[in-house]
């Protein structure tokens, strides 16, 4: 049986190869059957050369780790013992615009956890289930900071068959999110030869045009990383930024560093270099005040923690509890203030679960 050509827009895409049984990707290499006309350019575009706004990398937002994880009723290892509430809430009462997801694909989809059968709890249990979550947030509040959604993509002890399946990410993601919802690689690359070329020398977008934006970013084994940028320095037609440790790959605009103590330096040089970069103010769930504050002193634009919840009064950005983001202390501008950081998002979800892990 024929399938449909690949240029149908998205929706008559699925609607039609839902009918045929065809069950191909569309084509991800590029991007175009998504775009709506007025997006088609780079969004470093909107950016005034005269009066210069602030831009992404001048902010420190507020990260947690496995957002989606909630704590196995038998917990056989102490650094399970903790649950998050819902993306949503996250997102509206705790002051989070960094989420983790762990995916793997098993039973013919994809699935968000992190050790099925003794570690498998998540708050949603399908990554589309999850995305919906996030979307349905962001279209109800339409001038939200950006919102960075890291896919740890899984290779480990429990099964996984994502070689050859990366695009099958792609492909979920803009099912649920239109192209003006998304931040891509190529909205960032502009006209420069590679992705990392863009980043160090023209800068990312401002955070005026990227409000009510989310951006993807795949980190995990090497070899996933690899397939996924292969040919792609400037991750044309990609949806997902990759996070390396490598600062010099051609398609390297995101780094992480999770220990602040020891890797300061990394992390402050590439935050000079204009790089985002992701760390950990707390690990295996043990609160050390040393570690955090070094986390949130190192510039890193997005510090990632297991006590997101305000009420550990553990990992806070500003004066109120649930503040998303603030200037960054070391790559922020004098354009940087907290006029400029403002939301205006609805009073706080009800119902927040929390889990006081284990000491």
């Amino acid at each position: 049986m024929k399938c449909p050509p690949r240029a149908l827009s998205s929706a008559l895409f699925l609607i039609v190869t839902t009918l045929l049984g065809c069950t191909r990707l569309p084509q991800l290499g590029n991007l175009s059957h998504l775009a709506p006309p007025e997006r088609g350019r780079s969004v470093l575009a909107s950016i005034d050369p005269v009066q210069p706004k602030l831009a992404l990398n001048e902010l420190q937002l507020k990260g947690s780790h496995n957002s989606y994880h909630r704590a196995p009723r038998l917990a056989l290892s102490r650094t399970w013992r903790y649950s998050h509430a819902p993306l949503e809430v996250q997102l509206a009462s705790q002051g989070v615009r960094q989420l983790e997801l762990d995916v793997r694909y098993a039973r013919g989809e994809l699935l968000v956890g992190h050790l099925p059968f003794v570690d498998g709890r998540s708050n949603c249990v399908k990554l589309l289930d999850c995305l919906g979550r996030v979307k349905k947030w962001s279209r109800a509040h339409p001038d939200h900071l950006p919102v960075f959604v890291f896919i740890e993509v899984k290779d480990d002890l429990a099964p996984s068959r994502l070689d050859g399946k990366l695009d099958a990410i792609d492909f979920a993601i803009t099912r649920v999110f239109t192209r003006d919802m998304l931040l891509v690689p190529e909205d960032v690359a502009g006209s420069a030869p590679t992705l990392r070329d863009a980043v160090t020398t023209e800068g990312w977008p401002s955070v005026e045009a990227t409000r009510g934006r989310i951006a993807f970013v795949m980190f995990g084994p090497q070899r996933h990383k690899r397939a996924y940028t292969a040919g792609r320095p400037r991750l044309d037609g990609r949806v997902m930024f990759v996070a390396e440790r490598d600062t010099d790959a051609p398609h390297t605009s995101v780094v992480f560093y999770d220990d602040p103590i020891r890797e300061r330096a990394e992390i402050a040089a590439a935050v000079r270099q204009r790089f985002l970069v992701r760390t950990r103010a707390d690990a295996d769930l043990r609160r050390r005040s040393g570690r955090r504050d070094a986390a949130l002193a190192s510039g890193a634009n997005f510090v990632s923690t297991d006590f997101v919840d305000p009420r550990f009064d553990w990992l806070e950005l500003g004066a109120q509890a649930t503040a998303a983001a603030r200037c960054n202390p070391l790559s922020a501008s004098a354009d940087c203030s907290a006029a400029a950081l403002s939301e205006s998002l609805q009073p706080a979800v009800a119902g927040l679960e929390i889990v006081a892990p284990t000491r």
